[in-house]
């Protein structure tokens, strides 16, 4: 085993541990969508729903030269071992390795939160982990 590989492990098997892990935390991620075939009815659009290891945080306002940048959201530690459990309306249980997108949607105990900045832990090498910064 490498040493992120190591690294990986020990972070899932932490954020896993329900004394530890807060709330429930999933990705909604767009995996297609169908035109309809009516133009006034919706697209047809197929979801994956990710469970995901975490610790929420309330992340405080930032600034940047003395204007606010962000003032509302929350700060999550992921792990980068998650869940898929649900893809296109079936249920299933497969493990991945977690590549967080700019377009997933983010739900903190069913709230929708959108994606400000993901960053991926280490920056470079197989990532371990995720830091990843959510608004309201």
């Amino acid at each position: 085993m490498s040493l992120y590989t190591d690294l990986r492990s020990d972070v899932a098997d932490l954020l896993s541990d329900p004394d530890i892990r807060t709330g429930d935390v999933k990705i909604r991620r767009i995996l297609s969508t169908t035109p309809a075939e009516n133009t006034w009815d919706d697209p047809v659009v197929a979801y994956q729903l990710i469970q995901l290891d975490a610790v929420v945080f309330t992340a405080e306002a930032e600034y940047s030269a003395g204007t606010l940048i962000a003032e509302r959201g929350d700060e999550l530690t992921i792990s980068a071992i998650a869940t898929v459990v649900e893809e296109d309306g079936v249920l299933v249980s497969r493990k991945i390795t977690l590549e967080v997108l700019p377009s997933d949607v983010f739900l903190v105990d069913g709230d929708v939160r959108r994606v400000i900045r993901p960053v991926r832990i280490p920056a470079a090498g197989d990532v371990t982990a995720w830091s990843v910064r959510v608004a309201d």
